[in-house]
């Protein structure tokens, strides 16, 4: 019997009421047990964590929308500089133009007035009038494109509610402007064919046997005064096209600034639409005279 005793340790503990109450631990016991407090420790971190979350994938909302502005401000540079060389390439011809015509106006003050050149440089104005609109619809449409791609950078991030109302008005700036366009080519193209005729009842003048010279050189030196205009028109669109660039290279693009950078924007394609007016009104001036 006392190797059995030996052998089990439990004989050795008496059996008591209080060993009864203590297998059964209450309420307060228990939430002091270690594994509880760690689950509690876990879901706090938890919590902390989905805190976090939203503002890191704010975060990074915002990183890519400054990619997706950086990429607008890309854009909005070649677009300008592909305006500015269409401008420049239309000043070069309204150059020719005016040499044309000096030149027609310096055959009146010779003796021997050759009407056969007289004509033949009236011929060669008609012929770089008649080339005008191909090269303006081609300025047009490089302009819709530009405002196409412009157009979907901006629908990138136009889910953005604090920006949705100010990225709204400035497509449907986009939207006037490219109609404006449209609308003003077509005026462009009539004044243009119109143009051409009035050269053609000028060389007609050559087969006339009453052909009135001074009338003829009046009108040139009509459109001399009006390509003049138009050269000027140029050289302050132009002007206005490069300070225009370097406000844009010189403004820093945050989401903090991009208020700013759509008003400029606005600016820019008021300037648009207010050279291709301008434009447009000389070259009607141009043509009734």
């Amino acid at each position: 019997m006392s190797e059995n005793n030996e052998g089990n340790p439990l004989d050795d503990i008496p059996f008591t009421p209080d060993l009864i109450r203590g297998v059964k631990k209450d309420s307060s016991e228990s939430d002091n047990y270690p594994g509880n407090s760690e689950q509690v420790e876990t879901e706090e971190e938890f919590e902390k964590v989905n805190e976090v979350l939203p503002v890191e994938t704010e975060t990074i909302n915002y990183q890519e929308l400054s990619q997706d502005i950086s990429l607008l401000r890309e854009k909005l540079e070649q677009f300008s500089q592909d305006v500015e060389n269409n401008y420049s390439h239309l000043q070069g011809e309204v150059s020719r133009l005016s040499y044309f015509m000096l030149e027609l106006q310096g055959e009146k003050s010779s003796v021997d007035v050759d009407l056969e050149s007289l004509f033949s440089r009236v011929k060669s104005l008609e012929n770089s009038l008649e080339s005008l609109p191909r090269k303006i619809e081609e300025r047009i449409n490089s302009t819709l494109d530009s405002q196409q791609e412009i157009d979907e950078e901006i629908s990138q991030f136009a889910e953005s509610k604090e920006l949705s109302q100010d990225i709204s008005l400035l497509r449907e700036k986009f939207e006037m402007f490219s109609q404006d366009v449209e609308s003003n080519y077509s005026q462009l193209q009539e004044k243009v064919y119109r143009m051409s005729s009035l050269l053609e009842e000028l060389q007609e003048e050559k087969f006339n046997g009453d052909g009135d010279l001074d009338t003829l050189f009046r009108r040139v030196k009509s459109l001399e005064n009006s390509a003049d205009q138009l050269k000027g028109k140029i050289k302050n669109i132009l002007d206005s096209q490069r300070k225009l660039n370097e406000s844009i290279k010189k403004s820093s693009v945050k989401i903090e600034q991009l208020q700013g950078c759509i008003f400029l924007i606005s600016i820019f394609l008021l300037l648009i639409g207010t050279s291709l007016a301008i434009i447009f009104s000389v070259l009607k001036s141009f043509v009734n005279n």
